[in-house]
């Protein structure tokens, strides 16, 4: 078994994901290498098609490499059954999703705990009192009991924000989270994403919106499923 470089925490080596269909096959990865340290708040850039809602699939495990390792923390991914996925996945990643998919049958509260819930560490007695301080760190305790649908879209994307944190996990991927926001409120919920590494957890977001590009710890550039540019930048407040 090879062992991933001990100085990053997320690896990507060739990874290739291709969907094969009678309509002929596409590459919608093509041997992507990715590097990233644990700690750090890492854009990947691209236009539409260019890739990168299938790199969030591959690295939330929803969709399985055809070619290429993937490893988290030393944990290789690329090895691992399904079963074995999804239980790792709830403990150690939350993903936010541009479209927030929320219940709007349940409350925002219920919506939060949904993931303890699924992995079976759901109490009575304590995860309510968790989900209610992570809305309080949100600013969004006192609609814990509306229905999504109530609120804004910059409140929903914070509520899908706390669902992703609920389970303490290290890692947060985010899919477009400020995509169908207006600039005021991207602005806001990309201050809350660097709140959240500074507390120690690595966070990989996917977007388009180029006034949060220079924001960035690290930025890669996805063009035809390939990574094009890579860029270092310094730590921002």
């Amino acid at each position: 078994m090879m062992v991933t470089n001990k100085s990053s925490y997320i690896e990507l080596k060739n990874v290739t994901k291709t969907y094969f269909s009678p309509a002929g096959n596409v590459n919608a990865l093509n041997h992507v290498n990715m590097s990233i340290k644990q700690g750090s708040f890492v854009g990947v850039i691209g236009k539409s098609g260019a890739g990168k809602s299938t790199l969030v699939n591959v690295l939330t495990g929803v969709d399985r490499l055809t070619e290429g390792e993937l490893w988290i923390d030393g944990f290789p991914l690329h090895q691992t059954n399904q079963e074995k996925m999804t239980h790792w996945r709830g403990k150690t990643m939350g993903v936010v999703f541009q479209s927030f998919e929320l219940l709007n049958q349940v409350s925002i509260l219920d919506n939060v705990l949904l993931p303890m819930d699924l992995c079976g560490d759901y109490s009575r007695t304590n995860s309510a009192r968790i989900a209610m301080q992570i809305l309080t760190r949100l600013e969004i305790a006192e609609h814990a009991q509306k229905s999504p649908a109530s609120i804004s879209g910059g409140q929903r994307q914070r509520v899908a924000i706390a669902r992703a944190l609920i389970n303490d996990p290290q890692i947060i991927v985010a899919d477009e989270p400020t995509g169908s926001l207006d600039s005021q409120t991207s602005l806001v919920i990309f201050k809350i994403f660097k709140q959240i590494v500074k507390s120690g957890k690595t966070v990989v977001m996917v977007t388009h919106d180029q006034q949060l590009l220079p924001l960035f710890d690290h930025l890669f550039l996805l063009v035809d499923g390939v990574i094009r540019k890579e860029a270092k930048r310094g730590k921002h407040a």
